[in-house]
């Protein structure tokens, strides 16, 4: 079962799980900034449980913190995403790896995302899935491509 408490803004400010069928019952709190954008949720049991966001001035997402995974987001003047930037933990410090990986966008004159590129932390693989759009913007076959 689940309990929403919601703020004054019509938005969950947290949730309480709990029934039969759960090991443990679970409390979940949202956090949210002026712009009623959601900057955290964290549960009181479960670790990886445990996000954080920020967002650049006119919405976009800047940053992402999941369970100890940090991703920064940027973006181009057309408010695209080109790039998401991944430094995942050293699992023996728990500090951002020094080689993160990303995956980087592109587009076509029309905006619609034409190519995804994975650049791995291992040097000399690329994993590119190019994106073949052939009406109104969907997506009709995938490629995937190992170089």
């Amino acid at each position: 079962m689940k309990i929403f408490l919601q703020s004054r803004v019509l938005r969950p400010a947290s949730a309480a799980k709990s029934g039969t069928m759960m090991a443990a019952s679970e409390n979940l709190a949202y956090g949210y900034n002026a712009r009623s954008e959601l900057v955290s949720a964290a549960s009181d049991t479960d670790a990886n449980y445990n996000y954080a966001y920020a967002f650049d001035h006119i919405g976009n997402r800047a940053t992402e913190a999941v369970a100890g995974t940090e991703n920064a987001y940027a973006t181009n003047s057309l408010n695209q995403y080109t790039e998401i930037c991944s430094a995942e933990p050293n699992q023996q410090t728990a500090e951002p790896s020094n080689q993160p990986s990303s995956l980087q966008f592109s587009y076509d004159a029309d905006g619609n995302a034409t190519q995804v590129q994975r650049l791995p932390r291992e040097r000399g693989l690329s994993n590119t899935t190019p994106r073949t759009d052939q009406s109104a913007g969907r997506t009709l076959r995938r490629e995937r491509l190992l170089r």
